[in-house]
Parts: structure tokens; C-alpha cells; sequence
């Protein structure tokens, strides 16, 4: 079956013959359609107005809960694991203001996203933000999700202890965009670091190769300061004028591994030695202004000509046909962030429906 929903739309026609459509939607799903007649409206005509209605698919959808790092996207825990009947609302309280995991204290930043792929071919990813606690949303039906539903709760890294220095190794591309944070870890003033870099890490199933370089920045009572180096092992001194309650982070530089396909060569086109087909001409005198025919005789005081011909041709050559493409690899998200507009039934019957596109 199929269940109403808040969109609607009229369409009606104005006095210079175009047409005007206006969207709005009622107050909720199963609400009634409200809307005033035009002023601008021709006299007479019809309005049309649609109503839109979905689907309505049986089916249990999966439901993850996972606490994420706002800053960089890592995955903290997983909150919890369900299952929801599709079209049902979704409910769920943060209850967890509070994360500490791998020794690194997580604050909730009030922030929560919802997200899902939609089944069809290119699987775009529809996203949709809220905050607070509370975490709420209906639903969609069945055949609308390729997968599951996840809810990502943010958190933000509490601020280190003032009397603390933490030392954070991540991994960045070739221009420094941060890639993944590979470690964390409380460490002190004048503690020599040394940290072995693997020569290639896969991160969300894309390789990523090491380029020869690294740096660390920390953080003095002047602002901060950057030491850069080489090599596969990243090896330095806690610099004795770190401020306390800072953060040194260690930078490993990496780059895609673009694995290229090249391409193979067709078999070779030979071709022969053209024939070139040779004539000649031996006649009396002048080319093409002959006094006598050599055939007929030649007479002691004339001379000759002879002319040879052959066709324009070429030895023979050899061409080789390569086709093919090349394959590489390039990292793209993309999210989709559904908008809605609602309006109580007082605003509404006080300033009429949104306008949102007129076809003219």
C-alpha cells in the first residue's frame, strides 16, 4: 500500500496565460491540505493540486550507533546495535557524555548525523544533522536502503592535563590534509621519541605510499614551532621549552599508490611493397613535341629522348595499434543533505505556503 505524506503542490494559471506552481506541505503526514486561492489567479480556471504519497514496504532495518571523532572521522566505540521496522520513528538517547577510550578522554559536542546509501546503481549517500541528546528520525521505507542505518555521534578529544605533554603521530597526505591519527600517547619534556614508519598503509581500502618526510610541531610560551626530517624512523627530543597541557603532533607524509594499467599492444599491421607498375617512353626529340617517331626511323641529325616512369609508393611500413585505459585511484566523498521547511499551523495559516519555483 501507499501512505500520505506532508508534501504537496498546486499548480493553477495566471491572468497572462503562464502557470505558477507553489510547494508546501501540511502540518503532518496524515494532516490536511491547506492553502489560499491566489489573488493573481485567472478568472476563471482550475487549480490543480498534488498530493504525494509513498510506498509503504515491509522490512526489519539495522540500526549501528557508532561515537566518531568530529576532527578527524575515527571511530570511537559502537553505541549500540539494533534493529527497526522500516517507517517506524528511531529513538535514541546519548546517555554517554563522557567517552574514554585508548586513554584519551571524549566529550560529546552535542552534534549527531544519520545516514544511509540508497539502493540504486550509483549508491549515493543520504545524510541528514541534528543535535541534542535526543536522537530522533523516522525511518524510510525498505526498498529505498541498500544497507543498514548509522547514527554517528560526535566527540571532541578533552583538553590534555596542564601538566601533561601528549604526543600524537597521524598520518597526512602530500600537502598535510590529515589522512588517519595513528597514535596517542602522554609523554614528557626531554623524552626522546622514535617512531618506525611503514613504508605503505592502507587506510579505508585505499594505499597510500611513504614519501621520504616527516615533521613535528609543538607548541612553546612564543607560539609554535615545526622541525621537519627524513627517513623511516622519525627520531627526536621532547624540546625542553614544550609548554605543558600541549599537544606535539608528529606528521608522516604519505601519497596514493596509483597502480596503472597500461595498455597492451594490438597485433602489428604489415603491409607489402607496393608495386610499382614502371613504364618508358623513347621518342624523337622534344617531350611531348615530338618531330619524328624513333619507331619509324631516326634521322642522323635529330636526337632522342627517353623518359621512365613508376607509380609514387612507399618500401612498406609497419604500424602498431595500442588501445587501452588507465586506472587510478581518487578518493571522493559525497553526502547528501536533505532539507525540510515546517511551519506550526498558526504561521501557516498566517503567511501561506513557501513558494519555491514558478514555471512561466
Amino acid at each position: 500500500g501507499y501512505s500520505k505524506i506532508k508534501n504537496f503542490d498546486y499548480l493553477y494559471s495566471l491572468p497572462n496565460g503562464s502557470q505558477k506552481k507553489v510547494y508546501s506541505d501540511s502540518v503532518t503526514d496524515n494532516g490536511s491540505i491547506r492553502f489560499r486561492v491566489p489573488t493573481e489567479i485567472k478568472v476563471p480556471s482550475v487549480v490543480n493540486v498534488s498530493v504525494y504519497y509513498k510506498k509503504s514496504v515491509s522490512g526489519i532495518i539495522p540500526v549501528t550507533v557508532k561515537a566518531i571523532n568530529t576532527d578527524t572521522g575515527a571511530e570511537i566505540k559502537t553505541l549500540k546495535t539494533g534493529a527497526v521496522p522500516a517507517g517506524d520513528p528511531y529513538n535514541y538517547t546519548v546517555s554517554e557524555t563522557t567517552i574514554i577510550s585508548g586513554g584519551i578522554t571524549y566529550d560529546f559536542t552535542g552534534e549527531w548525523k544519520w545516514q544511509y546509501k540508497k539502493n540504486t546503481p550509483s549508491a549515493p549517500i543520504v545524510t541528514s544533522s541534528g543535535s541534542g541528546t535526543s536522537v530522533s528520525f523516522n525511518v524510510p521505507s525498505a526498498d529505498e536502503i541498500k544497507d543498514g542505518i548509522t547514527v554517528y555521534v560526535h566527540y571532541k578529544e578533552g583538553e590534555p592535563s596542564a601538566d601533561e605533554v601528549t604526543l600524537r603521530v597521524i598520518m597526512v597526505s602530500r600537502v598535510g590534509a590529515l589522512i588517519e591519527e595513528i597514535s596517542r600517547e602522554t609523554v614528557s619534556i626531554g623524552q626522546a621519541i622514535s617512531k618506525s614508519i611503514q613504508n605503505s598503509r592502507t587506510v579505508r581500502g585505499v594505499t597510500y605510499q611513504y614519501q621520504n618526510k616527516w615533521d613535528y610541531t609543538y607548541n612553546t610560551s612564543s607560539g609554535d614551532t615545526t622541525k621537519i626530517g627524513s627517513g623511516i624512523t622519525a627520531s627526536f627530543t621532547i624540546p625542553s621549552n614544550t609548554k605543558l597541557g600541549t599537544v606535539v603532533t608528529l606528521k608522516l607524509y604519505y601519497d596514493l599508490i596509483q597502480e596503472v594499467v597500461i595498455p597492451d599492444p594490438a597485433p602489428p599491421i604489415v603491409l607489402p611493397i607496393d608495386t610499382p607498375s614502371p613504364y618508358a617512353v623513347i621518342n624523337g626529340d622534344k617531350y611531348n613535341s615530338s618531330y619524328f617517331f624513333s619507331k619509324d626511323g631516326i634521322s642522323t641529325t635529330e636526337s632522342q629522348y627517353v623518359t621512365v616512369r613508376t607509380k609514387e609508393y612507399l618500401l612498406g611500413y609497419r604500424l602498431v595499434n595500442k588501445t587501452g585505459k588507465v586506472t587510478f585511484v581518487v578518493p571522493v566523498t559525497m553526502n547528501y543533505t536533505l532539507k525540510y521547511y515546517t511551519a506550526t499551523p498558526e504561521e501557516f495559516l498566517e503567511n501561506g505556503p513557501v513558494e519555491v519555483t514558478e514555471i512561466v
